[in-house]
């Protein structure tokens, strides 16, 4: 138990006590732009909840989903209680790096215990299991379909994902008083060679970077014509779900919630417009956010 300690200090003056050792001069300046304290941003949880609170990544896209996070990790989570039909509801965290190990989606308990994203999955497997006869094959009816599962997951967090977080727009309430290129600005040979050292160093890393992040969106182009390809394959009838499962598994939370971000990005990025070739892996993805949308308890929109 610690005691409280009896130790006394002077408090040092404010700048505006009579006979403060600042000068004149900073007194008139502080008397006119006075020094205000700003307190430390805190966590958002403020009240005491009656039911499991998700906490995630604000969406700024108007559409009908305004509850679904616009970050694939978040929205995969949300989906994967949805889709379980579990109670939950959804509030934004705009402050990320104040969120437990710094990043979201994060699960606040009715007890008051807050989980980090990395304890999410293992409480939801706990609380709400997936049916008994498919629980060892992660939703899907068969082992052969879990290991296909497996390898379409390494599609969707290998080359889609990455080539979507190179590519996540600003959001739509942020303001620039000038249009920010689409392309790097080339420079000509002479120019180039009649920079310093140092600075050509920076150009060439920035043009290499510019080839990485070619490299990524032709990787995600790939696919998502790949994946649209695999709906067209192993989506029966164009209403099931993947891999013939009787209920949404978490491969179709996993695949939702990794395409449907790129269908909110603006008609001129290559991402969104490969999507909308794919009809019916658009579809798809529609049927499962619909569904999801179905037991929403809440909203997720920024901070208001």
């Amino acid at each position: 138990m610690f005691e409280k300690s009896t130790t006394t200090t002077t408090a040092p003056q404010h700048p505006d006590q009579e006979g403060s050792w600042m000068p004149q001069a900073i007194l008139r300046f502080y008397s006119t732009f006075p020094l205000v304290v700003l307190p430390a941003e805190t966590s958002p949880i403020v009240e005491k909840i009656t039911e499991p609170t998700l906490w995630v990544k604000p969406t700024y896209d108007e559409d009908a989903y305004g509850w679904a996070s616009s970050d694939p990790s978040c929205l995969r989570v949300q989906l994967l209680f949805l889709l379980r039909k579990a109670k939950v509801q959804f509030k934004a965290w705009d402050n990320v790096e104040a969120a437990p190990e710094g990043t979201l989606p994060a699960l606040q308990l009715p007890s008051g215990e807050l989980l980090a994203a990395s304890e999410i999955r293992a409480w939801l497997e706990r609380e709400h299991p997936l049916p008994e006869d498919t629980r060892a094959l992660n939703g899907v009816p068969t082992q052969e379909a879990h290991t296909t599962a497996l390898a379409h997951s390494h599609l969707i967090l290998s080359k889609i994902f990455p080539a979507y977080s190179t590519l996540q727009p600003l959001p739509t309430n942020l303001q620039l008083p000038f249009p920010l290129p689409t392309t790097p600005i080339p420079l000509s040979s002479t120019i180039y060679h009649s920079l310093p050292l140092w600075l050509r160093d920076s150009a060439g890393a920035e043009s290499r970077q510019n080839e990485e992040l070619e490299i990524k969106e032709k990787e995600g182009v790939e696919g998502v014509l790949v994946l649209g390809g695999l709906v067209r394959e192993h989506v029966r009838d164009g209403n099931g779900w993947f891999l013939g499962a009787s209920e949404p598994s978490p491969l179709d939370a996993l695949i939702a919630s990794h395409i449907y971000p790129l269908m909110t990005l603006p008609e001129t990025f290559r991402l969104r417009q490969t999507v909308d070739t794919e009809l019916e892996l658009k579809a798809y993805v529609q049927r499962v956010m619909e569904v999801a949308g179905r037991c929403v308890r809440g909203h997720v929109r920024g901070s208001e």
